[in-house]
């Protein structure tokens, strides 16, 4: 069976799956999805963290991210 993208270009992983497995992964995205905000709002943390972060990304602008997150993440005193 020949690979199907979406428009962003990214593999549809429903496209080839029969509908009974199809509406089984999207039940199964909401059901995550629902899971992940009840942690996020019992986690208010998270805000402050990811807020913290951004604001840096913009202030420094960093050609690299991902060397630059790992940078941030492991600097205690951007946590202070």
């Amino acid at each position: 069976m020949a690979e199907e993208k979406n428009a962003n270009g990214l593999l549809d992983e429903s496209m080839s799956l029969s509908e009974e497995q199809a509406e089984a992964l999207r039940e199964r995205k909401v059901a995550m999805r629902l899971e992940n905000e009840m942690y996020i709002r019992s986690h208010p943390e998270l805000r402050d963290v990811t807020k913290g972060f951004i604001t840096s990304v913009l202030k420094h602008r960093p050609e690299e991210i991902m060397p630059f997150a790992a940078k941030y993440f492991t600097t205690p005193s951007n946590f202070d």
